[in-house]
């Protein structure tokens, strides 16, 4: 859940990560970048997924990757 509201947590990091496969993740990259932060930009992956990392309200590291093996 992406909020507008609340109170940014002041941890460094969390310790729990969250992977979500999305179906174009330069499409989701370009609409996110201007609205939360950003860990890693798009960026192919040696396992064969594109991927960028976003950090969200509560510091948590939230990575969304698409499966490139496929053309």
């Amino acid at each position: 859940m992406f909020s507008s509201g609340g109170q940014p947590s002041q941890q460094r990091r969390r310790e729990v990560d969250l992977y979500v496969y999305a179906d174009n993740v330069d499409d989701l990259y370009r609409s996110l970048k201007d609205r939360v932060e950003i860990i890693e930009g798009p960026h192919d992956t040696f396992y064969r997924m594109r991927e960028f990392i976003i950090r969200d309200l509560n510091r948590f590291w939230v990575t969304f990757g698409q499966d490139i093996s496929v053309p």
